[in-house]
């Protein structure tokens, strides 16, 4: 089936940029770059942002947490097809706000202006649109605050996560390999992660997450630094 005209720019815009980033990274990170730009390309042709981020079963009664809310987009779709607990966390002041903003006469979404993570605690934040990080360089840096995700939801007296989303530019790593460490990833049904290439050691680090999550969870599709979901297993 062809592409719609927009969606082979997008494609051929993003491919130009990645061959751009290639000149400029050493060897060691060309795998990630070369993996990502393919597996992008992959995703648009499949229309991924509307077909698989929001292909879950999903009901009133579930909770969902948006760690990296950005502008709230995301949340806004989940809400409207499912209408489940959503926690839309966002550590840049602005974004966080404008998420309170939009949803304030939503009772069933939460704005939290933080971070998870494995502990409380703060970071500078380099702000550059959807591209904000620890990672990146900017002229314009925030800092931010970090929430431990194990006082989050014992505070909240959550013991199930249907949907866990991370778009956290870097963060997901440490984030991950937490919960897997101390077990807390069993309480997370569903994970969409997005894993970001110019992490030092990305493809390790990845690869090394991912074996851990094959003993409690299966994917339900992945398109390597981009976009994939897993599953928890029926036992």
């Amino acid at each position: 089936m062809a592409l719609p005209l927009s969606q082979k720019r997008i494609g051929r815009s993003f491919a130009k940029r990645a061959d751009s980033i290639l000149s400029l990274v050493g060897l060691h990170d060309r795998i990630p770059v070369a993996t990502h730009a393919r597996s992008y390309r992959k995703w648009v042709a499949n229309n991924g942002d509307t077909t698989h981020r929001l292909d879950y079963r999903l009901t009133p009664n579930d909770i969902v947490f948006d760690v990296g809310g950005y502008r709230g987009d995301w949340a806004a779709e989940v809400f409207e097809k499912f209408g489940c607990q959503i926690h839309v966390f966002e550590p840049v002041s602005n974004y966080s706000a404008g998420i309170a903003k939009r949803f304030a006469d939503v009772e069933c979404v939460h704005s939290h202006c933080c971070g998870l993570a494995a502990e409380d605690g703060s970071f500078s934040l380099g702000i550059s649109d959807d591209s904000t990080s620890e990672f990146v360089t900017s002229s314009e840096s925030e800092q931010c605050r970090l929430r431990s995700v194990s006082a989050f939801v014992r505070e909240n007296d959550i013991e199930r996560v249907a949907l866990l989303k991370l778009n956290i530019e870097g963060g997901e790593y440490d984030l991950l390999e937490h919960l897997i460490a101390t077990g807390m990833i069993d309480m997370f049904e569903n994970i969409q992660v997005q894993f970001h290439w110019f992490v030092p050691n990305a493809r390790s680090r990845m690869n090394a997450i991912q074996s851990a999550l094959q003993k409690s969870h299966a994917t339900t599709y992945q398109y390597p630094f981009v976009w994939e979901n897993w599953t928890k297993a029926v036992a």
